[in-house]
């Protein structure tokens, strides 16, 4: 089990920048995104890329994460509220 979200999150961060990548050469918000996301730890991108980027529901999410839905919800949310944080730090340094 471990073996395959290891294996999973590895895939999809690196799809996730490949993404990313394509998106900020043409949108330089992209970029503010990006930096953001990559200050997050591993399994918060992985969550955020599960449903913003991928599209899934919070009852597919739990399916690969092996949780439940509402813990797949609490999982984006504080994801959600870490790059909120970023971001207000981002914006107290200009």
């Amino acid at each position: 089990m471990q073996r395959f979200l290891d294996k999973y999150r590895r895939e999809s961060i690196d799809q996730l920048d490949e993404t990313i990548e394509l998106e900020v050469n043409e949108n330089h918000v992209g970029l503010d995104v990006y930096n953001i996301l990559k200050r997050l730890d591993t399994f918060d991108q992985l969550v955020l890329m599960l449903r913003y980027w991928k599209s899934l529901d919070y009852n597919e999410i739990g399916e690969v994460l092996k949780c439940s839905r509402s813990q797949a919800s609490i999982y984006v949310n504080d994801a959600l509220q870490r790059c909120h944080e970023v971001a207000k730090q981002d914006a107290s340094l200009e």
